[in-house]
């Protein structure tokens, strides 16, 4: 997954491509994860209802 690394970063729905995603509540691994110093927010699309995470550039060190 760490291969990956500029689909995390990537703006817009990696399934459909529409840039209208909102945020949903994080679960404990995120939670978790973000204490390790990964900015990780969860997302939902609007367009399709993709659901996942993405790395909140915003939050980088």
């Amino acid at each position: 997954m760490l291969r990956y690394r500029g689909w995390w970063r990537s703006q817009g729905c990696p399934s459909c491509g529409a840039h209208e995603l909102r945020r949903t509540r994080r679960n404990r691994l995120d939670r978790w994860i973000d204490r390790l110093g990964i900015p990780r927010r969860r997302y939902i699309c609007s367009e399709c209802g993709w659901q996942g995470a993405r790395i909140d550039e915003t939050h980088l060190f």
